[in-house]
């Protein structure tokens, strides 16, 4: 596998989920050196170690796997930046669009499967000015990808995921490290319905999606929830009180979430529930805290 964006929240799940297979490989392509760090400390303990290769000492040539090509490409580099400045706007560019063009091409040239996730932004009218720029990128190389001929590819569509070793600022770690730091959070809109997954599931998805071709699929879990919802949840669950199933939704066909319908890969489906999800991300940023102040 030759897999972008192998240091980011979900690569760093997939990648030793790929390499507990002793017949698979990994060239990691990285930016820098933080990067490699990450990939190696995920994939520790695996039989293989990933390969590396490092945009800053080598450009990537269409032509550089014609001799040991791989049999999957696997796209996760993506880069938002809020507000960003016209030489943000170049650098969001490049990693959202000309790099995963180029690793399609390689892929169509060398006849490997072309694996990319989406965002389900791309599939809804975004009001917000901060996220417009990147998620017209997105749906820009999305459409490319999708209208290439004889590009054997799957694309996975993404929603909000979560789980262990995640230092985004998303709103599930705001939750959590509220909680646990006993503080309060001010949700702005409780309202808001997500659809939340766990990275070890995604990373299954994904994984999974390798074995088909030319399809478009929800790598997500259809169950959604209020962020008030949830997290009232979550305090629940950190005071032990929570039954095993949440509250979820039942209005998502009239929530204008169309991306919800899109068919989920056969036999998958999420398997690590909320209760023990969040038990573990609460666990986890005690732990932090404990070690923090000794």
């Amino acid at each position: 596998m030759l897999i972008s964006g192998g240091s980011g929240f979900i690569g760093r799940s997939i990648i030793p989920l790929w390499l507990s297979d002793p017949s698979n490989e990994v060239v990691a392509i990285i930016r820098n050196s933080q990067a490699q760090d990450a990939i190696l400390s995920a994939a520790a303990g695996c039989l293989e170690s990933p390969s590396f290769i490092n945009l800053h000492e080598k450009k990537i040539e269409i032509d550089d796997f014609d001799v040991n090509p791989p049999q999957v490409i696997l796209h996760l580099a993506t880069l938002y930046l809020k507000n960003p400045s016209p030489q943000a706007q170049d650098e969001m560019r490049v990693a959202n669009i000309t790099l995963g063009l180029k690793l399609a091409h390689i892929a169509k040239r060398v006849g490997a499967k072309f694996i990319f996730t989406s965002s389900y932004m791309e599939y809804e009218e975004i009001a917000s000015t901060e996220v417009k720029s990147y998620v017209d990128m997105k749906r820009f190389f999305s459409t490319e990808v999708r209208s290439m001929p004889q590009l054997d590819f799957v694309e996975n569509i993404i929603a909000d995921t979560y789980g262990p070793g995640d230092g985004r600022g998303k709103i599930m770690n705001q939750m959590i490290n509220s909680i646990v730091k006993e503080e309060e959070l001010l949700l702005r809109n409780p309202d808001q319905l997500l659809s939340i997954t766990h990275s070890q599931d995604v990373a299954r998805g994904i994984i999974g999606s390798t074995k088909v071709s030319r399809k478009r699929l929800l790598c997500a879990s259809r169950n959604l929830i209020s962020l008030g919802d949830l997290y009232r949840y979550a305090i629940e669950v950190e005071r032990e009180t929570a039954s095993n199933y949440p509250r979820f939704s039942k209005k998502y066909p009239e929530t204008g979430k169309r991306w919800i319908g899109y068919p989920q890969l056969v036999g998958w489906k999420p398997e690590v529930d909320l209760h023990s999800g969040i038990r573990g991300l609460i666990i986890e940023a005690s732990n932090i805290i404990k070690s923090d102040t000794n």
